[in-house]
């Protein structure tokens, strides 16, 4: 683990966690779980709309990954020109939307996991 390995401090704590933690695009992308409103994509932002419908990221100033990516890199390289402030902001609301997205798609799974039992 590649943060194990850099942080040694924090590696056990670290490598409790890897059983914990999953690939929510697994289900999408062994077929395993598929909507027709996700039109055979895999991506969260296909996923994200079929599955919860009233999460998007629409009303947000960043929208997308390789954005995020990319002023993120910005901000810590210390070239980014704008607002610092509201770019911390803006992504955290990103990330936050993120998080929240993953943890509503798992519940969608979890309750249709249920009904098939």
């Amino acid at each position: 683990m590649p943060l194990a390995r850099d942080f040694l401090a924090y590696a056990p704590a670290l490598e409790l966690l890897l059983p914990r933690i999953k690939d929510l695009a697994r289900p999408f992308l062994a077929g395993w779980y598929s909507v027709p409103a996700m039109r055979g994509r895999t991506s969260i932002k296909v996923v994200l709309p079929a599955l919860v419908p009233d999460l998007g990221y629409a009303d947000l100033a960043v929208q997308e990954g390789g954005t995020a990516s990319l002023l993120f890199t910005q901000l810590v390289a210390g070239n980014y020109t704008g607002d610092v402030g509201q770019l911390r902001k803006d992504l955290l609301a990103y990330c936050n939307l993120d998080t929240l997205a993953m943890v509503e798609i798992l519940g969608v799974l979890e309750r249709e996991a249920v009904m098939e039992c």
